[in-house]
């Protein structure tokens, strides 16, 4: 105490208060020291206990992500297989569908080839009868292969054949011929406006400078004497679509020319009634008289 006054008279209220500020400093310092290793476990606590609860949290937070995850990828996974499933059954109806249309199409078209076959079968017997030709056919044109330039080749076939009795047939053998071979024929048939062109015997051996090939199976092969070309068009396009077709071999006594031009007429008739029958046929089964 004594002391305490001394500094007083010494130096006054500023030594007071100095020598308080240096008593505080050390009670300070010897209460930090003697908690230092408390505070330093309690901040150890602490920092342990905020990563527990951050890793805690973390835990908490990866789980709820994970389980989001799959929950999404479940219902992805659903909606996937469900569209897949639509998907497939959309295809197996258009699929169904198509196969039904086009068969009941297929089925119509040989239905519809089938009775016009008979009507077609019926007038070209008639003609071989009312002709007294040695065989009557149709020579139906027709698309074959492409070339390089997928440009279709123009071939011929023969259907509907009736030989007379005795006359070998021939239509297994005429099936997908080159047209070319008919180009001198078909344009006069063309030039033609009743459509009728009549070949004398004088007609056939001029073939041989122009179509050899055409004169080679009429005159060497088949040793016809006459024949009639009847061009058969399509209604809608008025396209060449065919060629009806009265042989006449040298069995025959004489040319029968002027007999066969007093027939021009039936021959015309029928054709066209064939070309009815022919184009009907085509734009019923799904096609045109221009492919």
């Amino acid at each position: 105490m004594d002391k305490i006054v001394d500094v007083f008279n010494t130096y006054g209220w500023p030594g007071i208060i100095a020598l308080l500020l240096c008593f505080g400093i050390v009670i300070f310092w010897k209460f930090w020291k003697e908690n230092k290793s408390s505070l330093n476990k309690n901040f150890d606590k602490f920092s342990q206990d905020i990563s527990t609860t951050i890793q805690n949290s973390n835990t908490v937070l990866l789980s709820s992500i994970t389980e989001q995850n799959q929950a999404l990828m479940s219902s992805l996974a659903t909606q996937n297989s469900n569209l897949i499933q639509s998907i497939n059954n959309q295809n197996n109806e258009l699929i169904t569908y198509f196969i039904t249309g086009r068969t009941k199409s297929h089925n119509e078209g040989l239905d519809t080839r089938l009775e016009i076959s008979e009507q077609i079968d019926m007038e070209v017997s008639n003609l071989l009868r009312q002709s007294h030709a040695t065989r009557v056919a149709l020579l139906e044109l027709h698309n074959g292969e492409v070339n390089l330039a997928r440009l279709p080749f123009l071939k011929y076939t023969m259907h509907y054949e009736w030989p007379a009795r005795g006359v070998e047939s021939i239509g297994e053998k005429v099936s997908g011929l080159d047209a070319s071979y008919l180009r001198v024929i078909i344009n006069r048939v063309n030039a033609r406006q009743d459509n009728v062109v009549i070949l004398t015997s004088k007609d056939i051996d001029e073939l041989y400078e122009v179509a050899p090939k055409l004169y080679e199976f009429l005159r060497v092969r088949l040793d016809l004497k006459n024949i009639v070309y009847v061009g058969l068009y399509c209604h809608t396009t008025n396209r060449l679509i065919g060629l009806l077709v009265c042989e006449y071999n040298k069995m025959l006594e004489r040319d029968i020319t002027d007999i066969l031009e007093k027939y021009r007429t039936t021959f015309s008739e029928v054709g066209n009634r064939i070309s009815t029958h022919l184009h009907y046929m085509i734009n019923s089964t799904s096609s045109s008289c221009d492919e």
